[in-house]
């Protein structure tokens, strides 16, 4: 009786030749048996489908992603390709625009005032002003104050929400944007100003999305799933958790650099990679204040037309077991209802 071990650690390639070779070589001792009656046509017959199977799960790429996996096929731009480049995003590729470092919004209404805090937020915009022809000023202060840990914001930013008093039917809006959003403007816009630290972060980011596009070349779940494991595993969950909230453990610098990291870190990492890879993403946060021990963020992302929740700190384990990565990835919100009964998980429904 032979005993084979499946070289789980090996390139692909490799592995489909060392397969080949095992199956001519079975074949050849089984079919010896069969001529000189030692083995019957059933166990030769059932010994090659089993090898079959063996081939057929490693060219499935069931494997756990321990090497990455390089596809000549895929051609991905490194960041300085991007950068010099008029656009942004690895699979997705948009515009690049001029940055803008003050915009101005309408608004009439609290959904006015919502959708154009995220649009600000999410260009990167260091001075939002809202102008405003209804109610006082006094109003629309308050307005934003009940809806500062919104989703559409990122709930982490709140702390930076400053208004100004100075101009007549504006309220000013001045967010203190964290490393992770300064890198996500740097790499979307021109020319804006970036500093030698954030433009590392930009790159281990952009590493990460071009290894997750070689593992899993025509498979957005399979990319996600992959950075998903390994933000996993190059991260603990902080403790104690640290006070206050300009902390790089709730930056994505606290993954990339530290290792060390709370939700707000894990999802805000996760963020960044999506909008490299530039898939329609934002983070949630629960309906708590940021600086509350019972707040929680994560991440939304949107693939193949539909929102699905995905979760990396809840996914996180001590043992970076592959195999319980994934409680929470790709969630519907029903999904996520069900399987999560406490308030760690809920969240304004977002304003489309």
């Amino acid at each position: 009786m032979a005993v084979f071990i499946k070289p789980h650690f090996m390139k692909e390639e490799s592995k489909r030749i060392l397969y080949k070779c095992m199956s001519l070589m079975i074949s050849i001792v089984l079919f010896m048996g069969v001529a000189f009656g030692t083995v019957g046509c059933e166990d030769l017959e059932k010994a090659l489908e089993n090898l079959n199977d063996e081939i057929i799960s490693s060219d499935s790429g069931t494997d756990d992603y321990s090497e990455i996996i390089n596809n000549s096929k895929v051609e991905v731009k490194t960041l300085q390709e991007e950068l010099a480049g008029d656009t942004y995003g690895l699979l997705y590729p948009k515009q690049r625009e001029a940055f803008v470092g003050r915009q101005y919004y309408k608004i009439a209404s609290e959904e006015d005032l919502i959708r154009a805090i995220s649009d600000g937020l999410g260009k990167g915009i260091r001075g939002i002003v809202l102008q405003y022809d209804t109610h006082d000023y006094t109003y629309w202060e308050n307005l934003l104050e009940k809806n500062k840990n919104r989703s559409e914001f990122g709930g982490y930013l709140n702390a930076g929400f400053v208004t100004d008093y100075s101009v007549k039917g504006e309220l000013g809006v001045y967010p203190s944007f964290n490393e992770a959003w300064q890198a996500i403007s740097y790499y979307r816009y021109k020319e804006p100003e970036i500093s030698e630290n954030t433009m590392k972060l930009l790159e281990a980011a952009h590493k990460l999305a071009e290894d997750a596009i070689k593992v899993s070349p025509d498979d957005e779940k399979g990319m996600l799933s992959y950075i998903n494991e390994q933000i996993c595993r190059m991260t603990k969950y902080s403790n104690p958790i640290p006070s206050g909230l300009n902390v790089p453990q709730r930056d994505a610098t606290g993954v990339f650099f530290n290792g060390d990291a709370v939700c707000a870190g894990y999802a805000t990492a996760f963020a960044l990679v999506l909008n490299i890879l530039g898939i329609e993403n934002c983070t949630l946060n629960n309906d708590e204040k940021p600086d509350d021990a019972n707040a929680h963020i994560w991440n939304y992302v949107k693939v193949n037309g539909s929102w699905y929740h995905i979760d990396a700190t809840w996914n996180d384990n001590d043992y970076d077991d592959i195999t319980n990565m994934h409680e929470y990835f790709m969630l519907t919100d029903d999904e996520l209802a069900k399987k999560d009964t406490s308030t760690a998980h809920k969240w304004f429904q977002l304003i489309n």
